[in-house]
């Protein structure tokens, strides 16, 4: 959400300054890793307290903030962008938000989902970085993508094919537009 006004929110500085807009965002990034570090903390915290054992699989959960950022970073630069433009997009993102939370098994598990259902919310990006995750660290029990398409191991290469194709488009996109964001904003 912090990405959709910052373009619009940095005007002065960008009719001022000619640089690079893509820092812009980088700094929103930047704040939001920031925030997520420290609910991380919070969280380890609690897995101390809880007595949760974690096995070397955790490190397996650094990809997956790898692409949970590249996930950001794609949608950061394609609302940036739409928002210069189309100032209604803030709260067209809001409804989308609140329904992809719902379409991500984040309050639910997976497994009370019909099966050819959960074979297509799996795709979903952020649903096969949250399944990966719990199963990485809470539970090998949680299904992750493999075996929700029954052992497969490269259906993983659908979400993450499906996020570097979107990067490689909004950041085209981004860098298409901002050459005219000084007399947008």
């Amino acid at each position: 959400m912090g990405s959709v006004g910052a373009i619009v929110g940095k005007g002065d500085l960008i009719r001022k300054i000619n640089f690079p807009k893509y820092i812009i965002i980088f700094a929103v990034l930047v704040g939001a890793m920031i925030n997520l570090s420290l609910t991380a903390v919070v969280v380890v915290i609690f897995m101390i307290i809880g007595h949760v054992s974690v096995s070397w699989q955790a490190l397996l959960l650094i990809p997956l903030l790898l692409e949970l950022i590249l996930i950001a970073l794609t949608a950061a630069f394609f609302l940036s962008a739409s928002f210069v433009r189309y100032r209604d997009m803030s709260y067209v993102w809001e409804v989308i938000i609140q329904a992809a939370f719902y379409a991500t098994p984040i309050l639910y598990p997976l497994t009370r989902i019909p099966h050819v259902y959960a074979k297509i919310l799996i795709l979903n990006p952020f649903a096969q970085v949250v399944q990966d995750s719990r199963y990485v660290l809470i539970t090998h029990s949680t299904q992750t993508i493999s075996t929700v398409y029954n052992g497969d191991r490269w259906i993983w290469a659908i979400p993450i094919g499906l996020t570097l194709i979107l990067a490689i488009v909004t950041s085209t996109y981004f860098r298409r537009r901002s050459h005219s964001f000084a007399e947008e904003v």
